[in-house]
């Protein structure tokens, strides 16, 4: 890496960790500050023009203040059309794909199910190939959200009447099923 020089006293540093410590030490100013004042005073987004988050000293600003900016750029929709993901659209993760392995990593694909672009970690492409499963058509956060939504389905109470004292309770079991239900009194009773 090459050295970084202070724009206020012109002293050079080996890393961005440093020159942020004495910035904030010696000038007492943030590095967010000292990017706008002596670096680049951009801090808005390339299309909404509201202020974006700042990633240190080396990095400066980020160019969008959210992925739906980011996915409304012209260069990155026309990444996202370059993608072209009918090629690996059903395909498996097998021997013959080893050579798609460094393109797919490098590509930005449109999620089937938000649209938001995302890229193919190379661990999970590992996986996949193991596995011999097809790749992903949607974004993490939406395999997330498929997730939850299989593992917590809304279960269906049916009112029944308690076995034992016949009071009335909400339970999962169905009234044509032949199990003996009972309330939760009564079921503390029979176990113990």
């Amino acid at each position: 890496m090459s050295e970084i020089i202070c724009k206020i006293c012109n002293k050079s540093f080996d890393n961005c960790r440093s020159i942020a410590t004495h910035i904030n030490k010696i000038h007492k100013i943030t590095s967010s500050e000292y990017y706008l004042k002596y670096v680049n005073d951009n801090n808005k987004c390339i299309i909404c023009c509201s202020p974006t988050t700042f990633k240190g000293v080396e990095l400066g600003f980020r160019k969008y203040c959210s992925s739906k900016c980011a996915n409304n750029d012209k260069e990155i929709q026309d990444k996202i059309k370059e993608t072209n993901l009918s090629r690996y659209s059903g395909s498996r993760c097998d021997e013959s794909n080893k050579n798609k392995k460094i393109n797919i990593l490098n590509e930005i694909i449109r999620c089937k199910g938000c649209g938001r672009g995302y890229k193919v970690a190379s661990g999970e492409f590992d996986l996949l190939r193991k596995m011999n499963l097809p790749l992903p058509h949607e974004c993490p956060k939406c395999r997330e959200n498929n997730r939850f939504l299989r593992l917590n389905k809304p279960t269906k109470l049916y009112n029944r009447n308690c076995a034992k004292c016949n009071v009335k309770i909400r339970t999962p079991y169905s009234p044509d099923r032949s199990e003996i239900i009972y309330c939760e009194k009564c079921y503390q009773q029979e176990v113990y």
